[in-house]
């Protein structure tokens, strides 16, 4: 079989019952070597699904606000371990015992902030809901909550990369949005990234299939505001100019966009190789992390695989991997200069389900069969037992963790087993915190419909 008829043979298969509508793009070496759009934009309109659509990114945001990050870094305007408050006088969150301890930008790149999505206070936005208030206003209300653990001592996943916004944007004395044109999604010919849509007649419907492996809403159920389906999410935020510029999760833009900015970190030369290796490494040491991501680290960007039988992946060392909760993930691998994005309009799936993982996988064993020059991490990953076969399929390539707000997957591991934790009528989509040995660790998330785990 071709790598065409294998990878398509995946898309088809999730069509209708577990995905509306996807865009999946594979490049390697710089160039794009399978390029896939399928399925419908908006269901009950019958409108098919384009490679130009306008898609919501949820925690895809994150990556590219810290690429501009790292340009103004590049540029003299910021350093990785300048003091937040050098640039946000007012955001000093105490630490659990009260004391108010600096956070480094580093620490809001890497999530050692402690900063966690699992306290964000009901009048702060976390992203996809919340209040319509200014960024600064937004900051302002999150500085005032405790943190969950004192900065540099422990790992959440948070709204760290929302404060790093605010910090370029207090730089650039401008918005987020403009501040990131400026420094990356201009540059780099991201012409359609931002917070509202250049184009609304663009953005895709969304919808949710419920908990995870077997999906609870078949075929998936339309989110509206009327009915969130339990997600929490408003989808009309991104029509509301009003509305907090989220780093951490509130900008829309195309496929191409999204992998215009990934290649950036695979053999690109928008960044200095310096800067490019320090986004790749990891940069929590060996603070720990959810159960569920044993054998990975964190970097700049997202996860890192540095224990590829750990993590029961077959990806090699080094692989990174995230996504983003409305329902996209995608990797980045360096030692085989490969990178895969996938975007669909369904959540859970397309950001922690089979269907993240099944196009990898489909893709790895055409490497095998056909021999090519491909280096992979653990040598088997067996799929735990009652699974089904889009699961087992699914468990090789897309091993790297990528849900909403969460480091997306475990390879073999055919669904994310966390409960996301929701605040009164708002859910909690991107909760999850590991903390020290003598914490007490946070509750692991589940998200979407129901409140499963999401990156």
């Amino acid at each position: 079989m071709t790598l065409e008829s294998r990878v398509n043979a995946a898309v088809d298969a999730a069509l209708g019952s577990r995905i509306v509508g996807c865009v999946v793009l594979i490049n390697q070496n710089g160039r794009e070597i399978y390029a896939r759009t399928a399925g419908l934009a908006d269901r009950e309109a019958n409108r098919k699904l384009e490679r130009s659509a306008i898609w919501r990114l949820a925690s895809v945001t994150k990556p590219i606000v810290a690429t501009a990050a790292l340009k103004m870094k590049e540029e003299g305007l910021l350093g990785l371990d300048d003091p937040v408050t050098t640039y946000l006088p007012y955001f000093t969150p105490p630490s659990p015992d009260g004391v108010v301890r600096p956070i480094t930008l580093r620490q809001l790149f890497a999530h050692t902030s402690g900063l966690s999505y699992e306290t964000v206070p009901a009048d702060v936005a976390p992203g996809m809901s919340g209040p319509y208030i200014s960024l600064e206003e937004n900051l302002r209300r999150l500085a005032k909550a405790p943190l969950v653990f004192a900065p540099g001592t422990g790992w959440a996943y948070g709204t760290s990369i929302d404060v790093l916004g605010g910090v370029i944007a207090a730089i650039n004395g401008s918005t987020l949005e403009a501040a990131v044109v400026r420094y990356a999604a201009g540059p780099l010919g991201m012409v359609d990234w931002r917070f509202t849509p250049t184009d609304a007649t663009r953005v895709t419907a969304n919808y949710a299939n419920g908990d995870l492996p077997t999906p609870s809403i078949v075929p998936p159920a339309r989110i509206t505001m009327e009915n969130n389906q339990g997600t929490g999410w408003e989808v009309d935020r991104i029509f509301r100019a009003d509305a907090p510029q989220s780093g951490g999760g509130g900008s829309c833009g195309t496929a191409d966009d999204v992998m215009k900015m990934l290649e950036v970190y695979n053999g690109g030369t928008f960044l200095k190789p310096a800067t490019v290796a320090e986004a790749l490494r990891n940069q929590i040491g060996d603070l720990p992390r959810r159960d569920t991501d044993a054998g990975k680290r964190f970097t700049l960007l997202g996860a890192i695989i540095d224990d590829p039988r750990a993590a029961r992946s077959p990806c090699p060392v080094g692989t990174l991997d995230w996504g983003g909760a409305w329902g996209h993930n995608w990797i980045i691998d360096p030692t085989n200069k490969l990178t895969i994005l996938v975007c669909t309009n369904v959540a859970p799936e397309g950001c922690n389900g089979p269907f993240r993982e099944d196009p990898a996988t489909r893709f790895t064993r055409h490497c095998e069969e056909a021999r090519l020059p491909f280096q992979t991490g653990a040598s088997s990953c067996a799929s735990p037992p009652g699974t089904s076969t889009a699961s087992r399929l699914g468990r090789d390539f897309f091993s790297s963790g990528l849900r909403r707000n969460r480091p997306i997957s475990r390879a073999c591991r055919r669904s994310s087993r966390s409960t996301r934790r929701s605040r009164g009528s708002r859910s909690r989509p991107w909760a999850t915190t590991s903390r020290p040995s003598g914490r007490r660790a946070g509750t692991a998330s589940r998200s979407c419909p129901s409140a499963a785990s999401m990156r």
